[in-house]
């Protein structure tokens, strides 16, 4: 018990100065089957695409006519997250465009934060990431964004932007909104004091291992 006390210590040590993992706040994020949990303005769910090829999981589609020559917004879907204000958030997705679209075509994800509980009104701050890359998932995702004083919910969303009159296609997997979770602390003095002292005792006792086993 001796010889593993000081490795013991050491680990708790490392294990204590390690980022806690953020929990997702999306629900249902990878559409693991279906759309439940999304407001869907107008998305489907699309069984044969998904950024896994896992079976059984999926992702969400959204179709657009945009009937004018400019470009016109599209939102396909949504969810809207209970948040604290002043807490800083990192979101994202990901995005797939087909190639060999008749129209210019970009993805959306965004987060809009948001003072009324069912994100129909009181729209603060909001934050958007985009790409019009083809044919492959891209990962979007997002630095941290503090929630606005007053915002009780983050209304997170997929959107479609078609840049010409014509037909275009997205769909959308792995959505996230986690808390931030900040970059741990440097050691102190002393913690580096302890730290070294007890690597010196894990060496010492290694070696005297070694060396009565070796007699």
């Amino acid at each position: 018990m001796k010889v593993a006390r000081p490795f013991a210590l050491l680990s708790a040590l490392i294990l204590a100065t390690a980022p806690a993992s953020a929990q997702n706040l999306v629900t249902n994020p990878g559409f693991d089957g279906d759309l439940s949990g999304w407001s869907t303005a107008a998305a489907t769910f699309d069984g044969t695409l998904d950024d896994t090829g896992t079976a059984g999981s999926g992702s969400a589609r959204h179709m657009f006519i945009n009937a004018g020559p400019g470009s016109v917004t599209s939102l396909a879907l949504s969810q809207c997250i209970p948040v604290t204000a002043g807490t800083d958030y990192t979101f994202g997705g990901k995005v797939f465009i087909a190639s060999g679209q008749a129209v210019p075509v970009t993805g959306f994800v965004t987060v809009t934060f948001m003072s009324s509980i069912d994100c129909t009104l009181g729209g603060l701050d909001s934050a958007v990431l985009s790409t019009g890359l083809t044919d492959g998932w891209i990962p979007l995702s997002s630095g941290p964004v503090t929630a606005s004083p007053g915002a009780i919910r983050a209304w997170i969303t997929g959107q479609n932007a078609a840049g010409a009159a014509g037909t275009s296609a997205v769909n959308w997997d792995d959505f996230f909104l986690m808390e931030a979770t900040g970059v741990p602390a440097l050691p102190s003095a002393a913690t580096t004091a302890l730290l070294a002292a007890l690597l010196a005792a894990a060496g010492w006792f290694a070696l005297r291992r070694t060396t009565s086993g070796a007699a």
